[in-house]
């Protein structure tokens, strides 16, 4: 399970980290850009979460019929 969260959150990274590449210019620019960010990593973490866990079950159910 362990293996599953640490893929979950190394893919919410990655999302997150190909925002901030972008995040140059004015203090406000920046801000505004690691809010959206976290926003992303967020959503994405929680999506991806939501994903996997979905596979798993359907995977449960496929071995129990």
């Amino acid at each position: 399970m362990n293996a599953v969260v640490a893929e979950i959150v190394e893919v919410a990274l990655d999302a997150g980290g190909r925002i901030l590449v972008h995040a140059q210019g004015s203090p406000a620019n920046v801000v505004s850009i690691g809010a959206a960010a976290a926003l992303v990593s967020v959503s994405t973490g929680i999506g991806y979460g939501l994903y996997m866990a979905a596979r798993e079950f359907s995977r449960r159910r496929v071995d129990t019929s």
